[in-house]
Formats: C-alpha cells, structure tokens, sequence
C-alpha cells in the first residue's frame, strides 16, 4: 500500500506534505497505544517507522515530545505542515480506512479509540 500517494491523490495535495500528516498521525499513535500495539501497526505498514523518523524533533526537549501525544498537539502538528481542519479530518478518515484494511478489526479499533482523529 502506497499509503502517501493515497493521502496525496485523496486530499489534492503534495506527496511530501502526505508524508509530514502521516508522520504526525503516526507519532500521536505510537505514543497513545502500547509497544506491542504499535509493533502490529510496524509490521503491517512498515513505512512508518521511516515517516517518524522524517519528524522534526530538533530543538525539542524530552517532555515536548510526550505531548505529542494529544488530540491538540497532532493538531497543532498537522497545521504547521499546512493542513486546514478539513483536510486534517480527511487525513485521519484516510488513515483508520487504511488501518482498518490492514489490521485485524479489534487492533484497528483499540487504536482508533485512543487517537481522536481517527475516529472521525
């Protein structure tokens, strides 16, 4: 699954800006699900792991990046790589559709619960 050309081609817009949404998506999840959750998440989209480590943490302190983990701090990510709330929302449909298509149903949903944006 070429999941950024499926953000690009869905919200319009470049595939590098897909790949900075995604990195935020991914990083609020990794923070809000367990190890071993997340670890399902790797294994089917091993992509991800590349998309986190394209963030930009520089300049951060530890505890910056915690927060990160917050329905506000995503937010406040996807709007600096230039997402409106439209597309945001769009971005976290896109992203459950695809993890709903590769995850087993119950790992799909434990993680939508946990991260707002991809409840829709």
């Amino acid at each position: 699954m070429d999941l950024p050309q499926r953000v690009a081609d869905e919200l319009g817009i470049a595939r590098p800006q897909a790949i900075q949404g995604l990195s935020a998506v991914f990083m609020s999840v990794r923070m809000s699900v367990d190890p071993s959750l997340f670890s399902l998440v790797t294994a089917a989209i091993p992509d991800v792991e590349d998309w986190l480590r394209s963030i930009e943490l520089a300049g951060r302190r530890t505890g910056e990046i915690v927060a990160l983990a917050g329905p506000e701090a995503l937010n406040q990510q996807l709007k600096t790589a230039g997402f409106n709330q439209q597309q945001a929302q769009r971005l976290g449909a896109t992203v459950a559709k695809a993890l709903g298509e590769v995850l087993e149903e119950d790992v799909a949903e434990k993680i939508l619960s946990r991260v707002p944006l991809l409840k829709g």
